[in-house]
């Protein structure tokens, strides 16, 4: 599928997501880009290509095999197994301002400067911000939409 016959497939069938890209596209270059495309992006619906293009369009799609490898980075476990070259010897992800004692397979990010202890714990997520944590098995993080609709719902859009 060629650029323009995308754009105009996401015209077609996302035509909130294409009124998005035009606001962004018409920010581009100027000092307004940074705030437009935060406040734009915080507002697109979470709609992957494939659900919301590809299943829809009527035009040709040709499909070619890639020899590269790759993965969908779509929840923190996806993260975490892209990072792989950075786990220790008992498969955790962890910064200088934490301690893992008898733990594996965790994944522990930090946007903060507070120390972060995790004691006899496998398949843990902990992501620290500095105005929430968030604490979960690894194995279920793309659940986190559940956390993120609850939000929504409870009027936090702040949080997200």
């Amino acid at each position: 599928m060629r650029l323009d016959v995308l754009f105009a497939e996401i015209e077609r069938h996302q035509p909130e997501l294409f009124r998005d890209l035009c606001l962004i596209e018409k920010a581009m270059g100027k000092k307004s880009y940074s705030s437009v495309l935060e406040e734009v992006y915080r507002g697109i619906k979470g709609v992957s290509i494939d659900y919301g293009i590809m299943e829809l369009t009527q035009e040709k799609i040709l499909v070619m095999e890639g020899m590269f490898p790759w993965s969908d980075v779509g929840s923190w476990q996806g993260l975490y197994e892209l990072l792989r070259q950075r786990h220790d010897r008992e498969g955790n992800i962890s910064g200088e301002n934490q301690h893992l004692i008898d733990t594996s397979n965790a994944f522990i990010y930090s946007l903060t400067d507070r120390f972060i202890a995790v004691i006899g714990l496998s398949n843990i997520l902990v992501v620290d911000t500095e105005d929430g944590l968030l604490v979960g098995d690894l194995t279920q993080s793309q659940r986190i939409r559940e956390i993120t609709e609850f939000l929504k719902k409870n009027g936090r859009e702040d949080l997200l």
